[in-house]
């Protein structure tokens, strides 16, 4: 018997294998060609790669929701509520009466507003002098540093109401009732990157909010020996004085 060369054998098995392994991937290119329909419920039993991914999926949601949450948290005028307006109001009130804080008073305006009250600032040592007196008079009537100690018993709806203005939540009105000697003010807001913005008048610009407030100070100030016992009620009056300048009513 004729025993076949080495060569030979090495030959057949080498085209015996790659016929094999061209079948391997003719099926292989099917299956992914054609692959099997997904199953609109997760499976009773998941492999660990399932329960690995949905896992992941529920971490990246969880994420997503806690930089929602702390956008809201670390903005005192987060548009998330109607708080965040009434939060505006305190701010713009306590920065309007910080000596050299002008361009603060600004950052609660929208972005366009700010920009233009920041560019016609003028010099605002006269408003600044004023300011002086006014936390003065206030520290020796009530005893501390002016500010508003508590939202919802210096601003409560009696005093300033709000409320949504468009379908989609994007627009609010703040309105403080006539009272303390004042007219009705109504302060116009518009959301603008996840904050409530006082919309003001665009008549408004540096010149205009320094002559507005000055005189709003000076008077609060001539009317210092008459303030209220309350320091609620006065705060109040402060604030409906300041915010009556910003809006230029």
């Amino acid at each position: 018997m004729k025993i076949p060369k080495p060569s030979a054998l090495i030959t057949a098995a080498i085209l015996t294998i790659g016929g094999m392994a061209f079948v391997g991937c003719n099926k292989d290119e099917t299956a992914t060609s054609n692959p099997p329909a997904v199953p609109a419920t997760p499976p009773a039993n998941p492999t660990t790669g399932q329960k690995v991914g949905s896992t992941v999926d529920g971490a990246i949601n969880s994420v997503s929701g806690a930089s929602t949450q702390l956008a809201g948290a670390v903005s005192p005028t987060g548009a998330t509520s109607l708080d965040g307006a009434r939060k505006a109001v305190e701010g713009v009130t306590v920065k309007a009466l910080t000596a050299n804080d002008f361009k603060d008073v600004a950052s609660y305006f929208t972005s366009a507003q700010q920009d233009r009250v920041v560019k016609t600032k003028p010099d605002t040592k006269d408003l600044d002098d004023q300011i002086d007196a006014f936390n003065t008079a206030w520290k020796t009537k009530y005893n501390y540093a002016f500010k508003i100690k508590d939202l919802n018993v210096d601003y409560p709806d009696a005093f300033i109401h709000f409320g949504q203005d468009s379908a989609d939540g994007t627009k609010a009105t703040g309105i403080i009732a006539a009272s303390h000697g004042a007219p009705e003010v109504t302060i116009p807001y518009v959301q603008e990157n996840g904050l409530w913005k006082i919309n003001i008048p665009n008549a408004v610009d540096g010149q205009v909010l320094h002559d507005k407030l000055l005189a709003a100070i000076k008077s609060l100030n001539q009317t210092a020996p008459t303030w209220p016992d309350s320091d609620v009620e006065a705060a109040q009056a402060v604030t409906h004085s300041i915010l009556a300048a910003i809006m230029d009513q």
